[in-house]
């Protein structure tokens, strides 16, 4: 079967409405796949390819390259680079660095020092370029070599993905697919110039060793080893996607819409449960890439400690800045830290009714209808039930107070020094009511109060209730006060 032209696996690789009357940046090392891949990208734009695809104009290329300091020639690739934007009649930046000044010793090798820089600065150029996107020229030989390179080193599934086709959702890699046979014919059908970079014969780096040595014995076992290897990733993600369905995620905004919060924590946190009749090995194994996926680090010592949790043998752990809870044999709590990095708005709207006339057995009628959110004696036993419940719609919460000239009543945030007076005439830190509810701090940041003229605090949404509450009005004047979470 012929396999699909070059210029074909452009147009369904790169998110073309992203760079709709943009810019499309090409990191061009003046190597033959960048130089091929700037060639073709151009010549697919000017082909006018499909004029519907463009409300605003034909996206411009940019040709981008990096001089890296590693080698004293490096100025001629540069040179190269520039003159093949010159032959395409595009723009070019040659921008440089000193890798081996930057270097981490002891942290990364020359080589990954190199890649770091390159994506950093790659970064940098796309957020000075609004509605832009940038391509790298990685083909199908160098997914399967960065494969079998992360298997040598005992990598995890993860590792195991290969290159991704797309990065932070703005650097595409459209020539994943091609091989490096249809690469070169395309530069020798278009007599393209283009530079070997002669590090890449060096065998001192692993991967020159795997691409020179070891790909082409298992092209010699079998020529379709590169199209195998390279389905793997495919195959992963369809065993994760079979697998993710026996784990059921809460993330952070399904929790915040049930409870009054005023501002979003800002970081990571959830609930995840899986099924009770799921293979011990198997939900573990899928929990484990869950954590992976939110940034938790995992290591042997890690993966120990939370097997005595799920085994029942503790019932929180905190480590490395995350705390968990397991709130039954199938479910658990976790949250990134107890120090919030900033909270940002929510999307909770508050609502205050004018004064309204009550006798005393209307107030107390109008009460019971008003206790309609859920209250929360224990935050843990409340999650176990948000489970069983599977979430369900955002809900409100409201209250009555006596309508004195004076009350100026107000949600805000708690601060440290409140206290609140309880129905009894108990007079309580907020935090201590906090804390008898088991509510995590970064939480209690977030929560709503309602505060008087005098900025005491009357009503803790959800907790509980004061003594103010509690009190009929003289003149029977009262105000009603609501919480609401927005879907």
């Amino acid at each position: 079967m012929k396999p699909i032209s070059i210029k074909q696996q452009l147009l369904g690789a790169v998110d073309w409405q992203a760079c709709d009357g943009g810019i499309v940046v090409i990191s061009c090392s003046g190597g033959l796949d960048s130089v091929v891949l700037a060639h073709a990208l151009t010549d697919l734009l000017r082909s006018g390819f499909s004029a519907d695809c463009w409300s605003e104009s034909v996206p411009r290329i940019l040709l981008w390259h990096l001089r890296h300091g590693m080698r004293p020639d490096d100025h001629l690739d540069a040179e190269l680079v520039t003159r093949l934007a010159e032959s395409l009649d595009v723009k070019v930046i040659v921008d440089s660095a000193d890798v081996p000044a930057e270097r981490q010793p002891g942290k990364d090798s020359l080589e990954s020092a190199a890649r770091r820089i390159r994506y950093r600065r790659l970064a940098a150029l796309l957020d000075n370029l609004p509605g832009s996107v940038a391509c790298t020229a990685h083909h199908a030989a160098d997914n399967s070599e960065t494969i079998l390179f992360n298997l040598l080193r005992g990598t995890g599934p993860d590792g195991l993905r290969g290159i991704s086709p797309v990065l932070d959702g703005r650097i595409h890699r459209p020539l994943l697919h091609c091989g490096k046979q249809q690469i070169r014919e395309y530069a020798f059908e278009h007599e393209l110039e283009y530079r070997e970079d002669p590090s890449n014969a060096g065998l001192q780096f692993s991967r020159n060793r795997i691409r020179q040595n070891v790909i082409p014995e298992l092209e010699r076992i079998n020529p379709a080893a590169i199209r195998h290897i390279n389905r793997l990733p495919g195959l992963l993600s369809e065993m994760s996607r079979q697998a993710s369905a026996q784990l059921q995620h809460f993330p952070a905004h399904r929790i915040e819409m049930q409870l009054p919060l005023l501002a979003s924590p800002g970081l990571p946190f959830g609930l995840v449960e899986w099924q009770a009749h799921a293979g011990e090995t198997n939900y573990r194994a899928q929990l484990k890439q869950f954590l992976l996926s939110q940034g938790f680090p995992i290591n042997h010592h890690i993966l120990q400690m939370l097997n005595e949790l799920l085994n029942l043998q503790r019932e929180s752990l905190v480590i490395a800045n995350w705390k968990f809870i397991l709130l039954s044999s199938s479910s658990l709590f976790y949250a990134s830290s107890d120090t919030a990095p900033g909270s940002q708005a929510s999307g909770a709207t508050t609502l205050s009714v004018p004064p309204l006339q009550l006798q005393p057995a209307e107030r107390l009628s109008l009460i019971e209808v008003l206790r309609t959110g859920k209250r929360i004696a224990d935050f843990n036993d409340w999650l176990r039930e948000l489970v069983r419940r599977e979430g369900g719609p955002s809900t409100c919460w409201s209250c009555l107070l006596p309508a004195t000239a004076a009350a100026g009543y107000h949600f805000r945030l708690p601060r440290e020094a409140d206290r609140i007076r309880l129905p009894n005439g108990d007079r309580r830190k907020v935090g201590d009511v906090f804390t008898d509810h088991r509510i995590p701090l970064f939480l209690r940041r977030c929560w709503a109060l309602l505060a008087d003229a005098a900025d005491e605090p009357v009503w803790i949404p959800a907790i509980c209730d004061s003594q103010l509450m509690h009190t009929e009005d003289s003149c029977h004047t009262y105000e009603i006060h609501t919480i609401r979470q927005l879907q």
